[in-house]
Formats: C-alpha cells, sequence, structure tokens
C-alpha cells in the first residue's frame, strides 16, 4: 500500500502524487496542474478559506470548519448542503435527473451527454454536427453556421473561454496556460 510522506505545504505535479500527502494533509491540483498538500482541518476547527481543506463533507465557512447539511435534513439560507444538493424548502435535496425529452432546470439536470438547452434536455452534438447553442455542444462552440466546432487553439479569435482549448480567453484570442508543474521532455 502506498503511504504518502509529504507534509502540509509541500508542492506537487501532475502524476501519483494524490499519493503523495501524508495522512494530514490531501493534495489539491490547481488550474495550473500545479499540486499542493493542503493541512486536513477537523469538523470545528479555525481554518482558511481557499487555502485550507476540511475533513470530509465540512467546508470553511467564516474561518471555521463546518459539515454540510445532509441530503433529508433540515437547512437554511446559512448551510450549505452536501455538493450537488440544495436546500429546498428547507430540507436539502439532491438533484433529479430526467430523461431527454424533459424539462430541465437546476433541480431537474440532464444526463450525461446530454444538455439543458432551451429549458430541455436535449442530445449534444459532437463536432462538425448541428446545434443551436454553444450548451448544445459537447466541446467547443456552435458557429455561425449552426454547427458545433473544435476548440479554438492559442492565438485563435475569441470572446468567451469556453471558445478555446485552453479555457482561457483574453477577450480577443485564446491564450495559452502557464505552469510550472508541465514540463517538456
Amino acid at each position: 500500500m502506498w503511504r504518502g510522506q509529504q507534509p502540509p505545504g509541500a508542492t506537487c505535479g501532475l502524476d501519483v502524487e494524490y499519493f503523495v500527502c501524508g495522512p494530514d494533509a490531501e493534495w489539491v491540483l490547481g488550474l495550473d496542474f500545479c499540486g499542493a498538500c493542503r493541512p486536513v482541518i477537523a469538523e470545528g476547527q479555525a481554518c482558511s478559506p481557499g487555502t485550507d481543506t476540511c475533513d470530509g463533507d465540512a467546508f470553511c465557512d467564516a474561518g471555521t470548519c463546518r459539515a454540510r447539511v445532509r441530503n433529508g435534513e433540515a437547512c437554511g439560507a446559512a448551510d450549505r448542503c452536501l455538493t450537488g444538493a440544495m436546500c429546498d424548502g428547507g430540507t436539502c435535496t439532491p438533484p433529479t435527473y430526467v430523461p431527454r425529452g424533459e424539462a430541465c432546470d437546476q433541480r431537474r439536470r440532464c444526463p450525461y451527454l446530454t444538455a439543458c438547452v432551451s429549458r430541455t434536455c436535449q442530445p449534444t452534438a459532437d463536432e462538425g454536427e448541428a446545434c443551436t447553442s454553444d450548451a448544445a455542444c459537447e466541446v467547443g462552440d456552435c458557429a455561425a453556421a449552426g454547427a458545433c466546432r473544435p476548440p479554438r487553439a492559442t492565438a485563435e479569435l475569441c470572446d468567451r473561454a469556453s471558445q478555446c482549448a485552453s479555457g482561457l480567453c483574453d477577450g480577443v484570442s485564446c491564450s495559452t496556460r502557464p505552469s510550472a508543474c508541465i514540463i517538456g521532455s
């Protein structure tokens, strides 16, 4: 069995580093593909939002790790339900997944390879297939010609990040994603 040894605060890249952090730390991958072993803080203990990881399903709330409310339990405006669920009528409720063709919204979600387009679950379109909106495309965006096109490369024109392969648009063109952790060989 692999046992991690890295203490909280140690850095790590993209590989088997998920297993590198010691028992009092958790590996967290950043958007730049650099990772860090962050301390795992017990529920009820002090934490720093954005830098500490609370144990289990807890989250950092105003400097203290607080448990998320489980599905079916009572919740209020200041509470957070388990990830994916929402406080609906004072009870944490998980989303309902509906089949293609049915009405969808934040509570009624679409299954894999479908998207909520015009409030209806519709199959997503592959590259080159017909589309009516960006949400209808599996990847890339819906071109003016009404077909899904692949994500744009660095320096291609864009007006939003979802159009770029890197996920970065400076408002004019797609940018590269810098990373100190990904080193070419």
